[in-house]
């Protein structure tokens, strides 16, 4: 499983306009309504929201991979978002959040749930990455640098 193959142009947005934790997180649910990935964008908000609650996401760099599992989820999925000035996210390092990526996981266990957090997780050790992503305007972009980078 290749992150550039399940990442679609409607997952990803450049730019998020959220200045707080929750309409980030709002925000990227989103995508995934408008996909129709989730039956209901509340009760999978509801689950990111709970998820934040039990620890932040934010795992420094300026990363956060927030994510949940619910019924409502219809695949195993994920979406990204940039954000070009940042949010306090809670970080475990204190520093704003630029780069998002959402998992989205139905209830049970999905045998590709864990693929895909270990590929996210090698990929945002990149500085390189990091910095490429960064600079993206367009959401064309952000699949290229995938693939640059990816394993």
């Amino acid at each position: 499983m290749k992150l550039s193959n399940l990442l679609t142009l409607n997952l990803i947005k450049v730019g998020l306009e959220g200045d707080n934790k929750e309409k980030v997180l709002e925000e990227m649910v989103d995508l995934f309504e408008k996909d129709g990935r989730i039956s209901s964008k509340e009760e999978f908000y509801h689950k990111i929201l709970e998820r934040e609650a039990a620890g932040t996401t934010g795992m420094g760099r300026g990363v956060a991979i927030p994510h949940g599992k619910s019924e409502v989820v219809k695949e195993l999925s994920f979406a990204m978002g940039i954000s070009k000035k940042g949010v306090d996210f809670d970080s475990r390092d204190n520093r704003p959040v630029q780069i998002f990526f959402m998992i989205a996981d139905f209830v049970g266990r999905s045998s590709g749930y864990l693929d895909l957090l270990s590929q996210i997780s090698t990929l945002i050790r990149k500085e390189e990455f990091r910095k490429e992503i960064l600079k993206v305007e367009n959401k064309d972009e952000v699949i290229d640098v995938i693939k640059k980078y990816e394993q």
